[in-house]
């Protein structure tokens, strides 16, 4: 054996068991300082589609026990916060598994969760023309296919989980209308956003996405739309043909100018088109609704059993009653930001949100069973309570305003009737002979028709009659055969010269509430007295 091979083997027989020392107390060492972890990580080192590889000393998973459950905590030292603020989440419920897409710098990853681990998976690094992409998403495990829409443009991709490729799969032309859209896929009906912006104001239209069309469509809807809201949410009903509507507080209304936050629900019927009002709450400035989730839409968000929807962070909604739950701090603390997916097979939560109590930079996923006693009712304000507490000078002035308006219509009332008062006739008959006298002057009886008429009011006022019929009246007043429009002249002129000096009328031709017609003369007996 020459020289140089004794020299290499002795060289390799001394460093062999130092590698394996160091090996080994590299592995020890990784266990010790990380305590409880149980992790995979399948890197894909060697797919061109990556443009960063996630090591172990980029991320790293600790377990931690809430409730009986195990719990996983991923902290992430290659993510800055304002990645993690930009986090977008799809939950496959299929496969038990979760999307996250960090949209500022482009990563796509999938975590699966199988027994008591949780392994993460690198898929790609996705840009839209080299800038950033900011999508909804939702996984379709079957087709190894994600479709991803741009809610505040419109716009809808598939991504190809097989061959890396993000195409654009819409025909829309108007872009920037859907701004502060909510939405939520619904299988082979598309994508539904509620919402939109244009003319410097937010919209409440219901538009539905085509995947046969590749195109937006407005929604032809029946009954009340919900009020125009900056942001809002949408969810499916698993079991009926019904999507639920939450806005998120924020309603432009006299409520938020002072400091209060309106949260409307609607339902609305896929068959018949049709919004249903189910609930308005008022909250005071000094409840706490808490903060925002990671951007999702709520296609895994609703519990069929216990009857939840999931709102916003710790917020969740009895679909029985209407009222907004909060997650117990008891039960679950030091955990924001929540976003929660709901699995019909496992009967479980997934909770994704933030451990509070250490870095910022991590997510934590917590696989959990919920029950009533974990979610406590937030109290809403009345309408009752909230007039009083903050619209009591406008609920007085309205009071105010409406008693000086009885007051006024009284007054009014009062002066007409002390108008009509006012007039008095008296009518006497002697000797066979009707005497008249109208405010104190007598009436000559000059004309046969004037005289024929005073004759029927003194009779209707004996008799307290106030109306006759208008062809009894004429046939007894023209003994002649006239014609309609000279009957009608000559009573007019003969009225006038019978009310002739007063505030008020003596009689009067009184229109049919019918047809409008003139078929009744009505005789006011309040001012006429007898002997």
């Amino acid at each position: 054996m020459s020289p140089i091979k004794m020299c290499k083997q002795h060289l390799w027989s001394n460093a062999f068991p130092i590698l394996v020392m160091w090996l080994s107390f590299i592995q020890l060492s990784i266990i010790i300082i990380s305590g409880s972890v149980h992790a995979s990580f399948v890197l894909a080192s060697d797919d061109s589609r990556l443009a960063s590889v996630l090591t172990v000393k980029q991320a790293e998973v600790v377990e931690e026990t809430v409730g009986g459950h195990k719990s996983y905590i991923i902290k992430r030292n290659d993510l800055t916060l304002n990645d993690l603020h930009n986090t977008i989440l799809s939950y496959d419920a299929q496969n038990n598994e979760l999307y996250a897409y960090f949209m500022t710098n482009g990563f796509l990853e999938r975590y699966i969760f199988r027994g008591d681990s949780v392994s993460l998976i690198p898929i790609d690094t996705l840009y839209n023309q080299g800038e950033e992409f900011s999508a909804q998403m939702m996984v379709l495990p079957e087709d190894q296919t994600i479709i991803m829409w741009e809610a505040a443009i419109g716009h809808v991709f598939e991504y190809s989980m097989v061959t890396g490729e993000l195409v654009r799969v819409d025909r829309s032309r108007v872009r920037d209308f859907m701004f502060g859209a909510g939405t939520v896929y619904t299988d082979s009906l598309g994508i539904f956003a509620f919402g939109g912006y244009g003319f410097w104001e937010h919209k409440d239209f219901l538009l539905q996405y085509s995947f046969d069309l590749r195109e937006w469509l407005k929604v032809e809807s029946k009954g009340t739309n919900p009020p125009e809201s900056g942001a809002n949410y949408m969810w499916r009903y698993p079991d009926k043909p019904e999507l639920l509507y939450s806005n998120n507080g924020g309603v432009s209304s006299r409520f938020r100018a002072k400091g209060l936050r309106q949260i409307d629900l609607y339902t609305f019927n896929l068959s018949s088109k049709t919004w249903t009002k189910r609930a308005r709450h008022i909250f005071s400035d000094d409840i706490n609704l808490y903060g925002i989730s990671f951007r999702h839409h709520k296609g895994y968000s609703i519990d069929p059993v216990l009857q939840l929807a999931h709102l916003r962070d710790r917020l969740f909604i009895d679909l029985e009653t209407f009222e907004i739950l909060e997650l117990s701090k008891a039960h679950f603390p030091n955990i924001n930001s929540v976003t929660a997916f709901y699995n019909e097979e496992l009967k479980q939560w997934l909770l994704v949100g933030r451990k509070s109590t250490m870095d910022a930079r991590n997510l934590w996923i917590i696989p959990t069973q919920l029950t009533r006693d974990m979610l406590l009712p937030i109290k809403s304000m009345s309408m009752i309570e909230y007039v009083f507490r903050y619209e009591l000078l406008l609920l007085l002035s309205s009071v105010v305003v409406v008693i000086l308006l009885i007051f006024g219509f009284k007054k009014v009332r009062g002066l007409r009737q002390k108008n009509s008062s006012s007039d008095q006739i008296y009518l006497e008959l002697i000797e066979d002979q009707l005497v008249v006298q109208k405010n104190g002057d007598s009436v000559l009886m000059n004309d046969e028709y004037i005289e024929k008429i005073w004759s029927i009011i003194y009779r209707q006022k004996q008799k307290n009659e106030a109306e006759l019929m208008m062809v009894d009246f004429d046939e007894e007043l023209f003994t002649v055969s006239n014609s309609t429009s000279y009957r009608s002249k000559m009573k007019a002129k003969l009225f006038e010269e019978i009310n002739l000096g007063l505030q008020a009328f003596v009689i009067r031709a009184k229109r049919s509430s019918l047809d409008k017609r003139y078929k009744v003369i009505e005789i006011n007996l309040s001012i006429i007295e007898t002997a």
